[in-house]
């Protein structure tokens, strides 16, 4: 179980990644070489990387998609490794029950999606799939990103 003096800290960096040291030390009252050498510590471990929540749609991406798919056994690996390797997709998740993969991509069109799924289920054999056209973002990496959300 992580402490609370750490549970903070990670919260405020989800919060807002790219605040200061000096900003941080004041708000959780941490003196700024502590605050320094806990980060350093988390991103060993629980810290996987920073990065930037884009809006991909004023990028030229307006179709956001969820993909279910389930595919013959033997062939789960080779599309796992042809998935990573697609640029459309922006999440991978591997699934236990019904289908295999979860897949988040990002399009410039319905017919980009359309083309594909076709492609996927040319050169796969595609037991059953869903397609979920994301049409709002409700709420997007909230969890454990503020105190007040924390239940410690």
């Amino acid at each position: 179980m992580i402490k609370k003096r750490n549970a903070l800290l990670l919260a405020s960096l989800r919060e807002n990644a790219r605040i200061s040291l000096t900003e941080l030390s004041k708000k959780l009252k941490i003196p700024i070489s502590t605050l320094y050498e806990r980060i350093k510590q988390n991103e060993k471990s629980l810290i996987k990387r920073y990065t930037a929540i884009v809006d991909f749609s004023q990028m030229g991406y307006p179709v956001k998609v969820e993909l279910l798919l389930k595919v013959k056994n033997l062939q789960k690996e080779r599309l796992k490794n042809f998935l990573m390797g697609c640029g459309q997709v922006n999440k991978l998740q591997k699934l236990n029950n019904n289908y295999d993969f979860i897949i988040e991509g990002f399009f410039k069109s319905i017919i980009e999606v359309d083309h594909f799924v076709e492609s996927l289920e040319r050169d796969f054999p595609i037991v059953n799939r869903a397609i979920y056209y994301i049409t709002e973002d409700l709420l997007n990496e909230r969890f454990l990103s503020n105190a007040a959300s924390m239940k410690l």
